[in-house]
């Protein structure tokens, strides 16, 4: 525990120095969702569809809150680090390299929450009327934090898997950008996944893209009632089980085969 303290204040000291950067992340990150939420607002206005307007509105205001938390880039530096021979430092210390990439997030998310809860209590507060009533439920709340907390362990774990690519692809990065596309089409924040076609919905609902960002969002809409919640979250920690498995047997034969660049 101490040594995990000692690590969780470099990271924050670290995220502190680069808070000017975080904050233009987190800008640039709504963009998606707004420019989805002006077309799908507009489409709901215009003809008959899944969601009322209300709905809509309500669906991207908590996507942007979701992809914040949700949104993860340590696969990024992780295949930086195993590309130019850095990572053989994360070997000799005292802690594994995923504690390490995991207190950096932690501490970003840390940065981000507190600005954005106080903008979305206010948005909350002011506009009530124009969000759909579920989300004021606390049932909904404590299932939508909860499925927020999976979908960020699926999303870093996921991440890392795909950064362990490096240990035999040279273009990871570009694999990793590949995997960025997909999810965002198949979790939902492009396009909402009850406007797909039942075909997509059906091979989404096997990816774990998901319930990264859609679950905890169909939760507070209402959609998601009863121990359809339940399964939701049960669907997420099956997930967790089966990335963490993945990123370990991935690890572990790409030391193996792990040889640092110029030597």
């Amino acid at each position: 525990m101490h040594k995990l303290l000692r690590l969780w204040l470099a990271s924050w000291a670290r995220a502190l120095t680069y808070r000017g950067d975080i904050f233009f992340w987190s800008l640039t990150e709504i963009v998606t969702p707004l420019v989805a939420l002006a077309i799908w607002y507009t489409v709901s206005r215009t003809s008959a569809g899944p969601f009322t307007p209300q709905e809509t509105i309500t669906y991207y205001i908590l996507a942007i809150f979701t992809l914040s938390m949700t949104n993860v880039w340590n696969g990024f530096f992780l295949i930086q680090e195993i590309q130019n021979g850095k990572v053989v430092q994360q070997l000799i210390r005292p802690i594994g390299f995923f504690w390490y990439h995991l207190g950096r997030n932690l501490t970003a998310k840390i940065i981000r929450l507190v600005p954005q809860t106080i903008a979305f209590g206010i948005i909350f507060a002011i506009f009530a009327s124009s969000l759909s009533p579920t989300v004021f439920e606390l049932r909904n709340i404590l299932f939508f934090l909860a499925t927020i907390g999976a979908g960020l362990t699926i999303a870093f774990i996921l991440d890392m898997a795909f950064a362990m690519l490096a240990f035999w692809i040279e273009d990871a990065i570009q694999i990793r950008e590949y995997k960025e596309v997909i999810s965002n089409i198949a979790s939902g924040l492009l396009v909402p996944i009850a406007f797909m076609p039942e075909s997509l919905q059906t091979i989404f609902n096997w990816l774990p893209f998901r319930y990264i960002i859609s679950a905890p969002i169909e939760i507070m809409l209402g959609q998601a009632p009863g121990a359809e919640a339940w399964k939701l979250l049960g669907i997420q920690v099956v997930w967790i089980g089966m990335c963490a498995v993945l990123l370990r047997a991935l690890w572990r034969k790409g030391l193996k085969v792990y040889v640092v660049p110029g030597q």
